[in-house]
């Protein structure tokens, strides 16, 4: 199990639950509590309230979507070769700049929100005029347009050499199962990938036209935009659900366990209770 690929969808699991955890506040918190305001409100909006965590693990998600799409190109294309394959004892290195990396590139939303009292949210109160549009250009850059294209050449590569490519039948057994575990896998992540540039094209596309439009955005489109983004996080437990038979039989043990030792904990409750009972 402790291969690069899996350590991998370890990030992007850690990464998705960063953002639903930091895209809750924003959207449950904001609208049942009283924000507070001044100094302590802007602290909250670059911690907390301001969306900046999520977005740092949405673009570490991205970055790791990226990785994915280098470690399937380079294990499939060099399966021997040491040298060139993103190895666990390389991930040791590339995953934390992963996050490294995220962070940088978020530092403006750390720096830049405030609390705004008369919108009554977080809003980012940037340097100059055209900070925004040149944040909006270079942050759809490398939240949507690189990524993309990095995993869209890859994969067609890849595509082509595990469906085209090889169309001659094979007579070793062992041949065609690894033919089929990469199709496989090549499939899961290739949806998964597909669901990330869905899901994030609105966002990024919003963002572009707020910045350079002189017209205001509908408001529940920016909304929708966001949330889109938050289902591109939820729904990729699901994918690897319905494409891993080894996901399928390890959560489905996983679930056994829990039933097990609920029951366990009710038989013993009622056992308890019983002599209890007959004590007094």
């Amino acid at each position: 199990m402790r291969i690069p690929m899996n350590y991998l969808l370890v990030n992007l699991a850690v990464s998705d639950m960063m953002v639903a955890v930091f895209m809750s506040p924003r959207f449950v918190f904001s609208q049942t509590l009283n924000h507070p305001r001044g100094t302590l409100g802007d602290y909250l909006c670059k911690i907390l309230t301001g969306d900046s965590f999520t977005w740092t693990g949405a673009l570490a998600s991205d970055f790791t979507l990226v990785c994915i799409a280098v470690e399937r190109y380079l294990a499939i294309n060099y399966p021997y070769s040491e040298k060139k394959r993103l190895t666990a004892k390389k991930l040791k290195y590339v995953i934390p700049a992963c996050w490294l990396f995220a962070i940088a590139v978020n530092l403006p939303a750390f720096m830049y929100l405030v609390y705004d009292d008369n919108s009554g949210s977080c809003v980012p109160f940037w340097p100059t005029p055209n900070f925004m549009k040149y944040h909006s250009v270079i942050n759809s850059c490398i939240f949507f347009i690189f990524p993309a294209l990095i995993m869209g050449v890859l994969y067609t590569l890849l595509v082509h050499l595990l469906w085209f490519k090889n169309r001659t039948v094979t007579t070793s057994v062992t041949q065609q199962a690894v033919l089929k575990h990469r199709r496989h896998s090549t499939k899961m992540v290739i949806t998964v990938s597909l669901i990330y540039c869905i899901c994030w094209f609105p966002n990024c596309f919003a963002y572009i036209y707020v910045a350079f439009s002189s017209k205001q955005l509908f408001g529940g489109v920016h909304t929708a935009s966001v949330l889109m983004v938050s289902l591109n996080s939820a729904i990729n437990p699901i994918i690897y659900s319905l494409q891993s038979h080894r996901f399928r039989r390890h959560m489905a043990a996983l679930l056994k366990r829990c039933r097990r030792n609920k029951v366990c904990v009710h038989y013993r409750g009622k056992e308890t209770n019983s002599v209890q009972a007959s004590v007094v």
